[in-house]
């Protein structure tokens, strides 16, 4: 589990709260106003067939605002002055063209 000021970041599998691997990146000078930047990581199995992953704000009930980019997907929520960003590598609706083996929403 990761708390920041917005709450705990949780991460569900299949509906199943997991553990997951938590890396500190260093910031640079792209991210000046940046407090802190985690990669999140899990190990996805294919053989484990067809798997819901959902990284979520357990304390937020609101839906987030969706942002994407080049070959990014995420989601961020606002409170006060606060802007906290979970977001994926992927390209969901041109996935395969992409190369990535993974679809979602």
């Amino acid at each position: 589990m990761l708390l920041t000021l917005l709450g705990p970041i949780k991460m569900f599998v299949n509906e199943i709260d997991i553990d997951f691997i938590l890396v500190r990146y260093i910031l640079d000078e792209h991210c000046q106003d940046v407090n802190g930047r985690y990669f999140i990581q899990y190990e996805y199995k294919k053989e484990y067939k067809k798997q819901k992953i959902r990284c979520c704000l357990p304390s937020i009930k609101e839906e987030g605002d969706i942002e994407s980019g080049e070959r990014q997907e995420a989601t961020s929520f606002y409170k006060d002055f606060t802007k906290l960003t979970i977001g994926k590598e992927a390209s969901l609706g041109t996935y395969e063209e992409c190369g990535y083996d993974y679809s979602g929403s």
